[in-house]
């Protein structure tokens, strides 16, 4: 087929080209290993050669910079960051074919297992919220852009309880100041967050002290002692429109339901929806048992959602009351 010699001509050629120059008997005997998998060689895939190097062939591995072998779909992780947490929280990311669930225990960057091809949609979503607390999510949908996604973040705080108090009282309270410690004494004595009592207030008005003036203006949710969202803030709260009725008391009981003058399941305020005093009604600030003063009252029953009346759960009525005994609101700071 070829002239006598050529054979042996084309292989000191090539192992020449290769860096391998000795030769001996009919072919090359004892070949450095230079002249298969040295500089511009071709790895031989065996264990610890990168298969990479210096124009080498890639051995197609993972990387985390979502670099893929020849011929396959880049991928990228879905990464974050999760604040002021203080239980762990359960995260869920949607956009994969079955959705990935992971629990960050404690605040830092948290990173899901899954990759998602470029242009993937993805959403991030806080799985049930930690006990006491309310976590929302920063930047949790959006599509892959050829690259990691390290935006996301979680944020969490503590919610506001508020309850109705389970004790009932005249008109002669002590002022707003004995409204406050009354709120305060009864979810101590539930304990109300553990070893860390946080300050409660009475939603009660009396002239310019009112809630509206001294209550600290939550942006988080307030919710009943069970958990149940009453509003998503300030805001939310004084919109004349609750989520749900406050009519559980600190120990998480049905709250007392007592009728006065023409309101029934009533509860003395002397606020507007607003967080405001209705003015002259408020039992002269909270100060007098006299039966022929007169006191706004809330039904806790109500919502302000129709068929009820905006404000109902805190406005509902007024009558001469001083007299009887009501529960109160009380609200955590």
């Amino acid at each position: 087929m070829f002239p006598q010699g050529t054979t042996k001509r084309v292989l000191a050629a090539v192992l020449a080209v290769g860096g391998c120059t000795e030769m001996s008997g009919t072919f090359c005997e004892d070949v450095p290993r230079a002249c298969v998998a040295g500089d511009g060689g071709i790895a031989d895939g065996g264990a610890g050669d990168t298969g990479a190097r210096d124009g080498g062939l890639s051995d197609g591995g993972p990387s985390d910079s979502g670099v893929a072998p020849d011929g396959a779909t880049p991928t990228f992780r879905v990464r974050g960051q999760l604040f002021g947490a203080t239980a762990p929280v359960r995260l869920a990311l949607a956009g994969i074919a079955v959705p990935e669930e992971i629990v960050v225990a404690a605040p830092g960057t948290f990173e899901f297992a899954a990759r998602l091809p470029d242009r993937a949609g993805y959403t991030v979503t806080v799985l049930g919220q930690p006990a006491r607390e309310f976590c929302s999510v920063i930047g949790g949908d959006g599509r892959i852009a050829a690259a990691d996604v390290a935006s996301v973040q979680v944020v969490c705080a503590a919610d506001r309880l508020v309850f109705l108090s389970s004790l009932t009282y005249t008109g002669a309270i002590g002022g707003i100041a004995g409204a406050d410690a009354r709120c305060q004494a009864l979810a101590v004595g539930a304990g109300l967050r553990g070893m860390r009592p946080s300050r409660f207030l009475a939603w009660y008005s009396g002239g310019t002290v009112t809630p509206a003036s001294r209550f600290s203006r939550s942006t988080v949710p307030y919710v009943l002692v069970n958990g149940t969202v009453v509003a998503n803030g300030w805001s939310d709260l004084t919109d004349g429109t609750l989520a749900h009725a406050i009519n559980l008391t600190e120990g998480g009981m049905a709250g007392p339901r007592l009728a006065a003058g023409n309101c029934t399941n009533a509860v003395r305020t002397g606020t507007t929806a607003q967080g405001s005093e209705v003015a002259g009604e408020s039992c002269l600030a909270g100060t007098s048992d006299a039966m022929f003063h007169k006191s706004a009252l809330g039904d806790i029953e109500q919502t302000g959602n129709p068929p009820g009346v905006p404000g109902a759960f805190t406005d509902a009525c007024s009558a001469p009351n001083c007299h009887v005994a009501l529960p109160i609101y009380c609200f955590e700071q």
